[in-house]
């Protein structure tokens, strides 16, 4: 399978799959199904421009824990940050390490944004 315009063996490289969905003011919602790769590659992500509109290069993995369900991750400079989980919470310690973690290298974590996952 391509993903990103890279060649992903989806049984050795993906970490979890989860469901997104935010319910907007304006009757809208957001409804997807993800995936979450790990891989190495020497050739930059090309987007499917039929099927993204905007994505995020990770560039750093900052932590991950030792089942591959939750990750820190953060894209070049201090702009962009995500913790990522497999599951629909976040366990308070993981959380609270992480937010230390990023705090530590300088990230803002004062207006983190909250997802509530509730499937």
């Amino acid at each position: 399978m391509t993903e990103k315009g890279i060649l992903v063996d989806r049984n050795d490289s993906v970490i979890f799959d989860f469901i997104y969905k935010k319910e907007f003011e304006n009757s809208l919602t957001e409804y997807e199904f993800d995936h979450v790769f790990a891989g190495i590659s020497d050739n930059l992500p090309i987007p499917e421009q039929t099927e993204v509109m905007f994505y995020q290069y990770v560039e750093t993995i900052i932590a991950i824990d030792t089942e591959y369900k939750y990750a820190l991750v953060c894209g070049a400079g201090l702009k962009y940050l995500w913790i990522l989980s497999g599951e629909k919470s976040i366990p308070d310690s993981i959380w609270k390490d992480y937010l230390n973690k990023a705090e530590k290298l300088g990230f803002n974590t004062l207006n983190f944004l909250w997802i509530e996952h509730n499937q």
